[in-house]
């Protein structure tokens, strides 16, 4: 009986051993998508120091999960590290060459860097994985404008316009076209923006410029107003309802609109109103207000040759 008692023993402990071997290899297995899950809730959270650190634990424990780095890579960009994000994006890359939105994201963090060669570089590899991927087609565009690469950026825009067909897509369109001087086609294309979304400001400001170039002054006004009753507190709209005013030889009313602009603009849009406010004064005979707008845009850019040659003549 003694030995009977000893063997159950033994068989019970081995059997508890073996059944805590394997619940603690299960808890293991499972502790990076674990910690995954709760840096997700730390980052919904908005606590993305937090979110960073629990995506590293996972990372620690399987160097390769590509999940946790592109979610460390998310936070990383949202603590504006943008080199530790792209390193991450690239290490996802690494184990994961097939995935197109990690491209994706490696262009679109080089774009924020002003890198548009090293942007487009990846967003091709997005393409190869998928021709059809329009995100990756619409930031492709975006960098050959940075590049002033109209006719290239025209060709990827016409792919993007067949593709997907929206406010977003023709206004890039018409961006495109208009780089390239067709204005028939920038118009076209600004008038379908706001068909398919009538709060698009931005889309009313180009349409009216596309308008003044085909001397069409009367549309360009009618564009403005319609563009106000959407936003009426826009500087961009008040600054092209200024150019069709000038246009129009109405310098009187232009300049009210630059200086309406002026006390919605932001210190970012402040100089280049100043410039363009400047320049109808002096159009207009009124030296001495352009010369102290030239004026305050070299208190705060000393090196704005704009201003400065500007300045001059208004002198003389």
């Amino acid at each position: 009986h003694l030995i009977e008692i000893k063997v159950m023993k033994t068989t019970i402990r081995s059997i508890l051993l073996l059944a805590f071997t394997a619940i603690h290899s299960t808890t293991f297995a499972q502790s990076p998508k674990k910690y995954l899950k709760i840096g997700k809730e730390f980052e919904e959270a908005n606590n993305y120091t937090d979110a960073r650190d629990q995506y590293t634990k996972a990372i620690d424990m399987d160097a390769q999960y590509v999940d946790a780095y592109i979610a460390r890579a998310r936070t990383f960009e949202k603590m504006y590290q943008i080199q530790d994000a792209i390193q991450d994006y690239n290490r996802a890359a690494t184990f994961d060459p097939d995935n197109k939105e990690v491209y994706y994201d490696l262009g679109r963090l080089h774009f924020k860097l002003t890198q548009p060669r090293k942007a487009i570089e990846y967003c091709n590899k997005a393409i190869q994985e998928d021709s059809k991927y329009v995100d990756a087609l619409i930031l492709k565009t975006n960098c050959f404008i940075a590049l002033n690469q109209f006719a290239n950026a025209q060709e990827v825009a016409d792919q993007v316009l067949d593709l997907r067909k929206n406010t977003e897509t023709y206004y890039l369109h018409g961006t495109v076209v208009a780089g390239v001087n067709d204005w028939g086609k920038a118009e076209f294309d600004f008038t379908k923006a706001i068909k398919y979304d009538e709060t698009n400001v931005m889309a009313y400001v180009e349409l009216s410029g596309a308008q003044l170039q085909l001397v069409k002054k009367d549309e360009a006004m009618q564009t403005c107003n319609d563009g106000m009753k959407i936003d009426e507190k826009n500087v961009h709209l008040y600054m092209a309802r200024a150019k069709v005013y000038h246009d129009m030889a109405d310098y009187p009313n232009a300049i009210n609109d630059l200086s309406q602009a002026l006390l919605l603009a932001s210190p970012a849009q402040k100089n280049e109103v100043y410039v363009l406010r400047g320049r109808y004064y002096h159009e207009f005979g009124q030296s001495q207000g352009a010369i102290n707008d030239f004026t305050k845009v070299l208190l705060v850019d000393a090196d704005n040759f704009e201003a400065l040659y500007s300045r001059a003549e208004a002198y003389e």
